[in-house]
């Protein structure tokens, strides 16, 4: 009963944010990728090696196989992300989306777990739930840079729930990883990685034209981009001159010892560029269990995980967060006639530190209208602390965070 809890709160995170009705009340389930052919070729000509040196993918060359990038119609960050600004008062005011004109940073992001597809990994065909994360998660960063996603064959709901139920009840052995998938050879977490290394490379060679990027990416997501700083980015001057941030979101990231990279630090300030941003919420008064899936760094690793405020890195303290999440996202939200609803301060984030974990504390902001939500959700069970939330509870500092750093790199 617990994995089935797991899955359909998981799934309702990705369902509730899926793409717009249509005319005839159907909802649209995969993403149009009508290719803008000019942008395409402008990119393409445009290409002159300026920056690091990448590796053209024959599999991401096919639009089908983004949920977002620059130059496609109707993909999953094509949609309407006006909000309503609801103030600490609780008075209110329209908040239009406005998308940037001709960012100079990119966004490369990596969605978690969310995939319902059966087996060890999933396929690359983008379902609801994928292009619901997306809209949810990603799309708002276009207001800072251009966003580009690739569709990965991740491990799925299904498989990651099994894995987890073995190592909770002793079962799992040194074989759990390295069951195949369809008769391959690689691990599923392998052919995960590769996905991502390769719409990576392939984006460095035929996209990025020596801008400076971000790396975002949630949970699963954010495992996937800390394997390819360590392996591709770290070692790499190139490509780490041009990397501003990495928000690795709901994954533990080391502060220092064996698993820290050697030359990409914790971000200590706004304007800090080659660096981590990392954290992983608990709300107040229900801080990480002894047997907490987030907070600390897992398996064999030792030392801490980095926890940075997203109000501001250098402040650790209890901050005001800008927050996003869909309307109706809960049962005391405002009624707003706006798809999203923007919170200016009604939660805080603090970073907090015990023995063993390390998390940001979400609380409700002191002097806050008493007509706001207390809850915000994003629970599953203790283990999980308030992870389904982690990105929308501070989504708004993420993106002052890209807006900080593009000014300083």
């Amino acid at each position: 009963m617990r994995l089935l809890a797991l899955l359909a709160g998981l799934v309702l995170l990705g369902a509730a944010c899926s793409s717009d009705d249509s005319d005839d009340g159907s909802t649209e389930s995969s993403p149009d990728t009508t290719l803008d052919q000019t942008a395409v070729d402008e990119a393409t000509d445009d290409a002159t090696g300026d920056g690091a040196q990448g590796t053209p993918s024959e599999i991401y060359a096919d639009p089908a196989n983004w949920l977002c990038r620059p130059g496609v119609t109707g993909d999953a960050c094509d949609l309407d992300l006006d909000a309503t600004l609801v103030h600490p008062d609780g008075s209110t005011e329209p908040e239009p989306f406005e998308a940037a004109v001709d960012p100079p940073v990119d966004c490369f992001y990596v969605y978690p777990t969310i995939s319902t597809d059966s087996g060890a990994n999933s396929d690359r065909m983008a379902d609801a739930p994928e292009i619901a994360i997306a809209a949810n998660q990603a799309a708002r960063f276009a207001e800072v840079c251009n966003v580009y996603a690739p569709i990965y064959r991740q491990i799925p709901l299904g498989a990651l729930f099994s894995r987890l139920s073995s190592e909770s009840d002793g079962t799992a052995d040194d074989e759990t990883d390295e069951e195949t998938n369809s008769g391959s050879e690689e691990s599923p977490s392998d052919i995960a990685y590769g996905d991502v290394r390769d719409a990576f490379m392939h984006y460095l060679a035929e996209d990025n034209d020596g801008r400076p990027f971000v790396l975002i990416g949630h949970s699963q997501g954010a495992g996937q981009l800390g394997r390819l700083i360590a392996e591709e980015i770290d070692p790499n001057d190139a490509i780490r001159s041009q990397m501003l941030s990495a928000m690795l979101i709901g994954g533990a990231v080391a502060v220092s010892g064996q698993d820290a990279y050697e030359n990409v630090p914790a971000c200590a300030a706004p304007t800090d560029t080659g660096c981590v941003i990392s954290y992983a919420s608990f709300y107040a008064g229900e801080p990480p269990p002894e047997d907490s899936l987030f907070g600390h760094l897992r398996g064999a690793a030792e030392g801490r995980a980095i926890c940075t405020n997203p109000a501001d890195p250098a402040d650790p303290g209890a901050l005001p967060l800008q927050s996003y999440f869909q309307a109706g996202h809960s049962e005391d939200a405002p009624d707003v006639d706006t798809p999203y609803i923007h919170y200016d301060g009604l939660l805080t984030g603090d970073c907090q530190a015990d023995d063993s974990f390390d998390w940001l504390e979400i609380a409700i902001a002191p002097g806050v209208s008493p007509e706001l939500p207390t809850d915000l959700g994003g629970r599953i069970t203790p283990q999980w602390g308030s992870h389904l939330s982690d990105v929308n509870f501070a989504q708004g500092d993420l993106i002052e965070l890209v807006r900080a750093q593009s000014s300083a790199g």
